[in-house]
């Protein structure tokens, strides 16, 4: 086979030589194979007599497979999301913007920045985003058309929240520090990550809140997001004001995210009002010890234990694997939810056994 190869190598170079010229002076990237398929049938053609037909025959099909092949590695260079109606957002915390490839961003349609949080006065500390990867950013919105979003709060970032939320004039504050921020960075989206609302009248405020804020983004189209633990209420006021709820479906006791765990909770927020189409499973791409609850991202799960895809339990640490993730994009996909929430895309590995490449390639297989 390899002498075969060398054999034609010197009909394979020239012809190579011809198309690539052909494809630079064209521009014209969807016609690729059809202009090098004519080049080949033209040098076919127009080679040497006396050099035995089974050997041009031999170059042309040596050269149609190289071409075929080169067709399949533009597809994926150009690395297309598979599937663009279902959101596939990430969250890329301060602490790994230094980090952040965008090699590794394949298959979001957003990217969550975390965070910003609000302060008592009403503006918003964003101390967190310093450092934050503007240009890889930017880049990813011209060439992959992904939204950006900048999340506000989070697990030890809503201190303030409720005196902000339930205060008129903090609120107002508050919505406008918002806007100018999302103005400033040509953001498309806000995701507000109050954990928690406990009381009632913050509950009432957390609703009074959204509706304002979507009042004033409403100019700019403005993707507006709530993240949410499974058990917390929403009021029908916040939900009607915002497009997607983003479920926190991990950290529970024992084995923190199981598939079945999952179901339950979005079942749960359909009960209590949520269309399915507003839904957005969260993914952990970490693991949690079933007892202790020490946490471990993924890579390091991968690293240590290297365990099979269909494998969620090493050493009593409770993760998802590949498997899991792909059966939780497909409950996704079956039961029409809006998509899936991944916290956060630091805590994954590369290659095969990326729970990132699972879920987007999931989203093509809805069996």
């Amino acid at each position: 086979m390899f002498s075969f190869l060398y054999q034609f190598a010197p009909h394979a170079t020239s012809y190579l030589q011809h198309d690539l010229t052909q494809n630079d002076m064209n521009k014209a990237p969807p016609q690729k194979t059809v202009a090098s398929m004519n080049s080949i049938d033209h040098s076919l053609q127009s080679s040497n007599p006396s050099e035995p037909l089974i050997s041009r025959i031999a170059v042309f099909f040596f050269m149609w497979q190289i071409c075929t092949f080169a067709q399949t590695l533009t597809s994926i260079a150009q690395e297309i999301p598979p599937s663009k109606s279902l959101r596939i957002a990430g969250y890329l915390p301060n602490y790994r913007f230094a980090e952040f490839d965008e090699r590794n961003a394949y298959g979001l349609t957003d990217i969550l920045l975390f965070s910003v949080e609000p302060q008592a006065d009403g503006t918003l500390d964003q101390t967190a985003l310093q450092n934050c990867p503007w240009e890889k950013l930017e880049r990813l919105k011209k060439e992959r058309n992904v939204r950006l979003s900048v999340t506000i709060g989070g697990w030890d970032r809503s201190q303030h929240f409720a005196k902000v939320a339930t205060t008129p004039h903090l609120r107002k504050t508050f919505i406008q520090s918002i806007t100018q921020l999302v103005e400033e960075r040509r953001l498309q989206g806000v995701d507000l990550d109050w954990e928690h609302p406990h009381s009632t009248d913050e509950q009432i405020a957390y609703g009074t809140l959204l509706q304002e804020l979507r009042d004033k983004l409403a100019p700019q189209q403005t993707v507006i997001t709530v993240t949410i633990a499974g058990w917390q209420p929403l009021p029908k006021s916040a939900i009607d004001a915002i497009d997607y709820v983003q479920l926190m479906a991990y950290d529970h006791d024992q084995e923190h995210s199981t598939l079945d765990k999952a179901q339950a909770e979005v079942e749960s927020l359909i009960n209590r009002g949520i269309p399915r189409q507003k839904i957005v499973l969260g993914l952990p791409f970490y693991g949690r010890h079933i007892r202790t609850r020490e946490a471990f991202t993924y890579q390091q799960i991968q690293r240590k234990y290297a365990p099979l895809p269909s494998v969620d339990l090493v050493d009593d640490i409770y993760f998802n694997g590949p498997h899991t993730i792909r059966e939780k994009v497909k409950f996704t996909l079956n039961h029409q939810l809006a998509g899936i929430m991944i916290w956060e895309l630091g805590q994954d590995t590369s290659g095969q056994n990326s729970l990132l490449n699972a879920a987007v390639q999931a989203t093509t297989d809805r069996r």
